[in-house]
């Protein structure tokens, strides 16, 4: 795999005039008699540890991440439409993790009695650190990173028990680091769907992948069907159901096979949403981009649950478990991973929110590699409520 050593830099002002424009692109005129819109900030106190025998360095990082963010939200009986632009100041000990973030997510839906049209769009410029997850790639230090997406979607109502649906998002990620290549993935999901009673759903589809390395001319095209069934039992459980396999053709990589691969997909997800748990138990596998020029298949198993102790507090909790599979690539980067996660949320008002957080994560790689990192968090919240009367003078 052949790989780019230039990179261009992003300043931050080029960002913020990007998302400010995306943001105007996408905000309709009749937004701004608004209902639920408001601003906010939040603090983040961080004690970030990163240890193992991975190209990370072996280090305990700790400091801040100040929030400053804006919610714009308005729902009318046939629209609906929200968007969340923020800003964060990360300061640290080590100042090669400091930087400024920015986000905008937007979407807008409206609807007919038979249409149903909706659009979203996303940009973010932020770095590698800030990655929940980091797709078993053990990323070296901090590289900057610019995220955009759109994605319109479509629904007809062919009669009162069938739906025809198309879903499509275009998204790309720019990496200024010269160890993670750039790329673009493209997919659509034509849907129709049977609703056999109020409870159950059953659902064909078609999904096309493309994957696209910005760097070199390697590509990944992928289509196959897949089947679904959903099925709701009353009144607290539900259960889902996607099974599929999607013809994977390889282009432009040197050295090994360049034909196809038929990979399957599924997904199966029990949900139970009570009066005070709502807990999911799943395992998924699809197809996913990688920041080394390749697609991967990923198999995720996980369990996770909200408690709600009362009105001011509650509790989350998870755990999951990662497998990565490549035929016809052969990579040494890829491998499994563990992760477990605790929150305790307190909201004493409207206004006003607290939270701890922990998560930790357990990487290793087929090399033998392996890192961990602890990452805990205290947060300090608050709402200014709605700015309706600042936005009509």
């Amino acid at each position: 795999m052949q790989s780019v050593n230039i990179k261009t830099s992003l300043p931050s002002h080029k960002i913020a005039l990007i998302s400010l424009a995306v943001s105007c692109g996408l905000i309709p005129l009749t937004v701004y008699a608004r209902d639920n819109s408001r601003i906010g900030i939040d603090q983040h106190f961080v004690v970030d540890t990163f240890s193992g025998e991975s190209n990370i360095r072996d280090e305990t990082i700790y400091g801040s991440e100040t929030g400053l963010y804006l919610i714009l939200d308005r729902e009318t009986p046939k629209s609906n439409f929200i968007t969340n632009a923020r800003v964060s100041r990360n300061q640290f000990n080590d100042p090669d993790y400091n930087s400024t973030d920015y986000s905008l997510k937007s979407n807008y839906k409206t609807n007919t009695d038979r249409w149903t049209v909706g659009f979203g769009g996303n940009i973010a410029y932020d770095t590698t650190r800030d990655e929940v997850d980091t797709d078993l790639g053990i990323f070296t230090d901090t590289s900057r990173r610019l995220d955009w997406s759109l994605g319109p979607n479509i629904q007809y109502k062919v009669s009162p028990t069938t739906n025809f649906s198309v879903n499509t998002k275009w998204m790309e990620r720019r990496y200024e680091a010269v160890n993670l290549s750039d790329y673009r993935v493209i997919t659509t999901d034509p849907t129709l769907s049977y609703d056999f009673t109020q409870l159950q759903q059953i659902s064909a589809s078609v999904r096309y992948r493309l994957y696209e390395s910005l760097e070199n001319n390697q590509s990944v095209e992928s289509i196959g069907p897949y089947l679904g069934w959903q099925y709701n039992f009353q009144p607290n459980y539900s259960l889902s159901l996607y099974a599929g396999a999607l013809a994977s053709d390889f282009n432009g990589y040197n050295g090994v096979n360049n034909g196809t691969e038929i990979n399957p997909i599924y997904s199966a997800r029990l949900s139970y949403s009570g009066e005070r748990n709502n807990a999911s138990i799943g395992v998924t596998r699809s197809r996913e981009a990688y920041p080394n020029g390749t697609e991967y298949d990923l198999t995720t198993a996980n369990v996770e649950n909200l408690f709600t102790i009362n009105p001011l507090w509650s509790l989350t909790a998870g755990v999951s478990y990662k497998t990565t599979e490549q035929k016809n690539l052969a990579a040494s980067d890829l491998g499994r991973a563990w992760q477990e996660s605790f929150g305790l949320y307190y909201n004493p008002t409207n206004r006003w929110g607290v939270s701890l957080s922990q998560q930790f994560r357990y990487e290793e790689l087929e090399s033998g590699q392996n890192t961990n990192r602890n990452i805990v968090k205290l947060n300090l919240s608050y709402s200014f409520g709605g700015i309706e009367e600042s936005i009509r003078n």
